[in-house]
């Protein structure tokens, strides 16, 4: 999915910057949507990587790198999230 954010140009401050919209649903930088990321760490509670990866048709890269981060995030908690079997 490809939504290129809106752009504009402020006609009343100097020099007219040019701003670029930003939607509180997706991380510009990143490759899933929020609500997808969501989706995926629920989905992890109760199964392996390459499951939620072939369930959903997300590259199991992604959706590692995804749960690696989760654990990066809460590790210091000692929660868990991110429930699946590492070789």
């Amino acid at each position: 999915m490809k939504s290129p954010p809106r752009r504009g140009r402020c006609e009343h401050c100097d020099g007219g910057p040019i701003t670029t919209e930003k939607l509180d649903w997706y991380d510009a930088k990143g490759k899933l949507t929020k609500p997808l990321e969501h989706h995926l760490l629920f989905e992890l509670v109760n199964l392996t990587v390459a499951d939620v990866s072939r369930k959903v048709d997300v590259d199991y890269h992604t959706v590692d790198a995804l749960c690696s981060t989760c654990h990066a995030l809460i590790n210091s908690d000692n929660n868990t999230i991110c429930m699946h079997n590492i070789s």
